[in-house]
């Protein structure tokens, strides 16, 4: 990270929220700010605060290592739109949303059209059509519109009234795969929302051989005491993922500068807890084949931030939190409960309370990183600037892991 761990630096407060097209594609990410104490999107000063947080993360941090090479969608305040901060420099990297709560008045008015001559995206968020508003029509590329406020009805008369005009909607606040496929069938072409990353439960669903052998492996891995013998067995027992591990050990990611000979040698190079997340990610992401990257994504996140914020407590080692928050996602992956899914594992019982009812240190601190992640308020628990840098942090890490499975 670029001095995110420097306490002279000014606490940066923030999230991201994947956005996917209609293939379930990532798009975009956008940016959630927490600019208080309070990790939430609320301030004493808006127009201050969102100016200042805004800046912090393009100038301190770089956009980059926050959503790669992705677009960026973040909240614009009237005074942060009419402002000079924003340069062209800029424009191939942010999609610029305009609350619904900005007054159009002369100033906004010029100043959007500046924006939009200079090439900029602009987005009309939480969009509520009104005549008077048809000019920001003309300029914005993307409209976006509150699902769960509007309900179905309601939200296909919007949608109809803003057909006229060259805009790509996209549904925020998608909670279920009924609102999905509605939203799909009346012509969004984006999405963003809590059930991309949640599980869609089918009751009675059996998990196939395959994918039990994958997690039973899943979970052994898991092991703490593990030797080189064993872990060497169980990779074996895949020939696909022990290709794998021994393609991604040749490579330069790992930084090996001699051919590896066999599985056994490869985790003696890398090292036993090296190889043991590598594996695991890797059964994962064959886990969830039929699912969005992101939801794996989303695990590497949780996983890594648990592992830092853990730091030198000795309760537990470091890779059972990075299991913990690892796991969160089983259900999601599987289509399951938790608790369904957990009954036939051989994990330890603290990990599994924790993952089923965030019991215990593990649980307690899993808790925190998915309140952090959803913007609830913790500001009773922990110091904020330590969890913004910690979920910087694990960003990065998580995107360079993602790298090496990809």
């Amino acid at each position: 990270m670029s001095d995110s761990s420097n306490p002279q630096l000014p606490a940066i407060y923030l999230a991201r929220q994947p956005i996917f097209d209609s293939q379930m594609k990532l798009h975009a990410y956008e940016l959630l700010f927490r600019s208080d104490e309070k990790n939430q999107a609320t301030f004493i000063d808006g127009e201050a605060a969102t100016a200042e947080v805004l800046t912090s993360a393009i100038i301190d941090i770089g956009l980059e290592k926050i959503v790669g090479a992705r677009p960026a969608y973040i909240n614009m305040t009237y005074q942060f739109l009419t402002g000079n901060i924003l340069t062209p420099h800029l424009k191939d990297r942010l999609v610029l949303e305009i609350l619904e709560d900005v007054v159009p008045d002369d100033a906004l008015i010029d100043r959007l059209n500046e924006l939009y001559n200079d090439g900029y995206t602009l987005a009309l968020d939480d969009f509520i059509y009104k005549p008077e508003l048809e000019f920001m029509l003309e300029l914005a590329q993307i409209v976006k519109f509150d699902v769960m406020h509007l309900g179905t009805a309601r939200l296909e008369e919007q949608v109809n009234k803003v057909r006229p005009f060259n805009v790509k909607l996209l549904a925020e606040k998608v909670e279920t795969k009924d609102e999905f496929e509605f939203c799909k069938a009346i012509g969004f072409d984006y999405y963003q929302g809590y059930f991309f990353c949640k599980p869609e439960v089918v009751k009675g669903k059996r998990l196939s051989g395959n994918r039990m052998l994958m997690l039973n492996l899943m979970s052994k891995l898991q092991d703490p005491e593990i030797e080189l013998d064993e872990l060497d067995i169980l990779i074996a027992q895949d020939a696909s993922l022990a290709y794998k591990l021994l393609r991604h050990i040749n490579s330069a990611f790992f930084g090996v500068d001699k051919n590896i000979s066999s599985i056994k040698h490869a985790i003696a190079m890398a090292g036993i807890d090296t190889i043991k997340q590598w594996t695991t990610l890797s059964l994962m992401s064959k886990l969830g084949e039929n699912k969005t990257s992101e939801i794996l994504l989303l695990a590497l996140v949780r996983a890594n931030m648990c592992q830092i914020l853990a730091g030198t407590q000795t309760t537990y080692a470091p890779d059972e939190y990075f299991t913990v928050g690892l796991f969160s996602v089983l259900d999601a992956l599987l289509d399951k409960p938790m608790d369904e899914i957990l009954t036939t594992l051989p994990l330890a019982q603290d990990v599994k309370d924790a993952l089923i009812d965030y019991l215990g240190p593990l649980g307690t601190l899993l808790r925190l990183v998915i309140h952090y992640e959803k913007g609830v308020d913790i500001s009773n628990t922990t110091d904020s600037s330590s969890l913004a840098n910690a979920y910087l942090e694990a960003v990065e890490q998580a995107e360079s892991l993602r790298s090496a499975l990809d």
